[in-house]
C-alpha cells in the first residue's frame, strides 16, 4: 500500500488521467438520464462527498432539486421519490449497501446511473440491471489506501464533466494551505459555495480517523455565535479558510475580523465555480498529513478492530424490507397519491385486475409500437435494439402478427430495422413515421412523401428564433413535424417543452406539443401517433398499443389514451381504463416491452396476453 503522501503527490496526475479518458458517449448518456428530473445523489464515506458536488452541479446546471443522500438515508425516504433520479457512486461497486440502494431505487421505478471503476459486465445483482446506466471510470489513475484519494476525484471530474463537459481545464495545479505546520485537535472550516464539497471532505477524513473535531461554517453562519465557541477553544483550535474567487472579499473581512491570536490556514483557489470546487476538494486531502496523531498514523493503512470490520458488514437489509411497486401502487402515483394512501391503491388495484382481465380475452390482431424508449433504451436509441429484443419482435412476426412502429423518427427507423429483421418480414411492417404524417411499408422503397408545411411550422419558427439564433435550441423540421432539442445543459426536456408551449398562443388548435426523454416534438393537429393507431386498427382489427410515456404530455400520450388496449412500459397516465403497466417498477423499457411480447400466446388460432391476472395487494 502506498503512503498517503505519495495518493496526494499523484492527484494532479489523477485529474488530467480523468479528464482525458472519461468516455463522452457514457457521459452523454448519464446527461440524458437526468435530464429533466429531481436528483438523488448517493455516496458512502468518502464518496459522501462526491455526492454532495453532483447534487450541487445538478441544481446549477438544471435548476431542479438535489439531495445527497448516504444509502439508508435513501432507503428510508424512498418511497416517497417522483420523478427523481438515483446516482450511486461507489469505486468497486461491491458493498451490499449501494446494492441495496439500487435494490430499492429500482424497486420504486427510480432510473439509476451508476459512477464506477467497473465495467458493466463485471456488475452483478441490482447493479447489472438494464435500469441501470453505467459510467466507468478509468482505473489506472493510482491505488486508494483507507482514505479514498485518486477514486474521489476522480468522480468528481466526472460528475463535473457531466454537466460542464466544455468548461474544465486540462490541468488542475497543485494547491498547498498558506502554512504546512501541524493542526490542532479542534477545526473549523469556513467555506463559500464553491468550497462546501472540500469542507465536508475534511470532515469525513479527519473523523474517519479520529485526527480532529470539525465543525462547518459558512462565512456568515461564524457570526452567528460560533465565534463564541471559537474563543473559548482558541488554543486548541486551527480555522481552514477555503476562499474562492466568489468568497474573497468577505472572506479576507471576516479574517481581518479575527485576533491575531487564532492559528488559521488559507487555502486560496483562483478559480471560481465547478473548478474552484474541484480545485479545492484536491488541495484539503493532504490535510490529514498536518496532524499529528500520537500513534504515527499511516492514514493510507490505519488498523481497524475487529468490530469496526463487523459493523461494516452489518447485514441491514433484513431491518429495511420494501415492497416493488406492481401496477396498481405506479398507476395510484400517477395520480399523485401517496403509497401510503391505501383507498387510491385499492382503486387503481382493482382496475387493474378488471382491466386485465378484460384485455387477456380479446384476441390481438396488430400491435402499434413506440420505438425510443420502448423497444431501445433512451440513452441507445440510435443502436440497434438488444438480442432479447429483437428476438421477442421476430418471434410475434413468425406468428403473423403485423407490427406498426409509431414514432417520431423518420427514415432513420427505415434504414435501421432493414439491418436486422429478415426481409421475409417486411411485409409485415408499417412504419408510421414523423408522428404518422408519414406512412411507410418496409417492404417498400423508401420514398418520403411530399408533406407541405403547416402554416403554423413558420409562425413558431419565427417565434423561437431568437433560442436558435443564440444556439440555445436546435430545431429539425419534416413538413408538420417539429423537433426540438435544448444545446443548452441547463436546460432540461421539460423546460423546452414549456417555452414551446408558451409560444404556441394562437395556434392551439392547429398543433399539439409533446416530451420524450430526449426531445420535444411539435406536430400537426390533424396528425399524431393515435392517427396511426386508427389505421391499423381499421385495417386489421384489435390493435394493441405499446409505449413508453404514457403521461400527460408525453409523446405517447395519445397513443395509450386511444383505446383500451394500451400498454406502457414506463410513465402511465392516471387514467384506470388504459394505459397500464404490465410489470412490476424495476422491470421497464425494452426489458417490459419482451415481457409483454412474450404474454403473446395462440389460443384458438389468435394470440391472446397471457400476462398472469394477480390479484395485487399492498395491505
Amino acid at each position: 500500500m502506498a503512503p498517503y503522501s505519495d495518493e496526494i503527490a499523484a492527484l494532479p496526475a489523477t485529474y488530467a488521467t480523468a479528464l482525458r479518458t472519461l468516455d463522452g458517449r457514457q457521459l452523454d448518456r448519464a446527461r440524458t438520464a437526468v435530464t429533466g428530473r429531481d436528483l438523488y445523489a448517493i455516496g458512502s464515506g468518502g464518496t459522501i462527498v462526491v455526492a454532495e458536488l453532483a447534487a450541487d452541479f445538478h441544481r446549477i446546471a438544471t435548476g431542479r432539486a438535489a439531495t445527497a443522500l448516504t444509502p439508508l438515508r435513501f432507503v428510508e425516504t424512498a418511497a416517497s421519490i417522483d420523478r427523481g433520479v438515483v446516482v450511486l457512486f461507489s469505486a468497486q461497486a461491491r458493498h451490499p449497501d449501494t446494492a441495496f440502494a439500487a435494490t430499492t431505487a429500482l424497486a420504486h421505478g427510480i432510473p439509476i446511473v451508476l459512477f464506477t471503476q467497473r465495467d458493466r459486465a463485471d456488475l452483478f445483482g441490482p447493479l447489472a440491471n438494464a435500469q441501470v446506466t453505467v459510467i466507468t471510470l478509468p482505473s489506472d489513475t493510482g491505488k486508494d489506501g483507507f482514505l479514498a484519494t485518486q477514486s474521489v476525484l476522480t468522480m468528481a471530474v466526472a460528475a463535473a464533466a457531466t454537466y460542464f463537459p466544455q468548461t474544465l481545464p486540462k490541468e488542475l495545479p497543485y494547491l498547498s494551505p498558506s502554512d504546512n505546520a501541524p493542526l490542532r485537535r479542534r477545526l473549523v472550516v469556513l467555506h463559500g459555495h464553491a468550497g462546501f464539497p472540500a469542507a465536508r471532505d475534511i470532515e469525513v477524513r479527519m473523523h474517519e480517523l479520529g485526527l480532529a473535531d470539525v465543525q462547518l461554517a459558512d462565512w456568515r453562519n461564524l457570526a452567528h455565535g460560533r465565534h463564541v465557541g471559537l474563543r473559548r477553544n482558541e488554543g486548541s483550535t486551527t480555522v481552514i479558510a477555503l476562499i474562492s474567487p466568489e468568497t474573497a472579499q468577505i472572506a479576507r473581512r471576516t479574517l481581518a475580523a479575527l485576533p491575531d491570536s487564532v492559528d488559521i490556514r488559507v487555502i486560496e483557489t483562483r478559480f471560481d465555480g465547478v473548478i474552484g470546487s474541484l480545485h479545492l476538494l484536491s488541495a484539503v486531502m493532504q490535510l490529514p498529513l498536518l496532524t499529528t496523531p500520537d500513534d504515527h498514523l499511516e492514514p493510507s493503512k490505519p488498523k481497524v478492530a475487529p468490530w469496526g470490520r463487523e459493523l461494516y458488514h452489518l447485514p441491514f437489509k433484513r431491518m429495511f424490507p420494501s415492497t416493488v411497486d406492481n401496477p396498481g401502487l405506479r398507476k395510484a402515483k400517477a395520480a399523485g397519491f401517496s403509497s401510503e394512501n391505501s383507498s387510491a391503491v385499492d382503486i387503481y388495484t382493482s382496475a387493474y385486475n378488471t382491466w386485465l382481465t378484460r384485455v387477456r380475452k380479446t384476441p390481438i390482431d396488430v400491435l402499434v409500437v413506440d420505438y425510443d424508449g420502448t423497444c431501445v433504451a433512451t440513452p441507445d436509441r440510435w443502436d440497434p435494439p438488444t438480442p432479447a429484443v429483437q428476438t421477442a419482435i421476430l418471434r410475434v412476426l413468425e406468428l403473423d402478427l403485423p407490427i406498426v412502429f409509431a414514432t417520431g423518427r423518420g427514415d432513420s427507423l427505415y434504414e435501421g430495422l432493414r439491418t436486422w429483421v429478415p426481409e421475409k418480414h417486411w411485409s409485415r411492417i408499417r412504419l408510421g413515421l414523423h408522428n404518422g404524417a408519414w406512412i411507410q411499408e418496409l417492404s417498400q422503397p423508401l420514398l418520403e412523401p411530399a408533406i407541405l408545411a403547416s402554416e403554423w411550422t413558420s409562425r413558431l419558427r419565427e417565434r423561437l428564433r431568437p433560442f436558435v439564433d443564440t444556439s440555445l435550441i436546435t430545431i429539425r423540421s419534416s413538413g408538420t413535424q417539429l423537433a426540438i432539442n435544448s444545446v443548452d445543459s441547463s436546460m432540461s426536456v421539460n423546460a423546452v417543452f414549456a417555452l414551446v408551449s408558451s409560444l404556441t398562443g394562437g395556434m392551439e388548435k392547429h398543433l399539439r406539443v409533446a416530451s420524450s426523454a430526449h426531445s420535444v416534438d411539435v406536430i400537426d393537429a390533424n396528425s399524431g401517433k393515435e392517427h396511426v393507431f386508427a389505421i391499423a386498427e381499421k385495417e386489421w382489427g384489435n390493435a394493441l398499443a405499446i409505449g413508453d410515456r404514457g403521461g400527460l404530455g408525453g409523446n405517447d400520450y395519445g397513443l395509450l389514451s386511444a383505446s383500451t388496449l394500451s400498454i406502457t412500459v414506463d410513465e402511465c397516465s392516471p387514467d384506470p381504463s388504459r394505459c397500464w403497466p404490465v410489470t412490476d417498477a424495476d422491470v421497464r423499457g425494452p426489458q417490459a416491452l419482451v415481457v409483454v411480447l412474450d404474454a403473446l400466446q395462440p389460443r384458438r388460432g389468435r394470440l391472446h396476453l397471457t400476462v398472469k391476472n394477480r390479484k395485487l395487494d399492498l395491505r
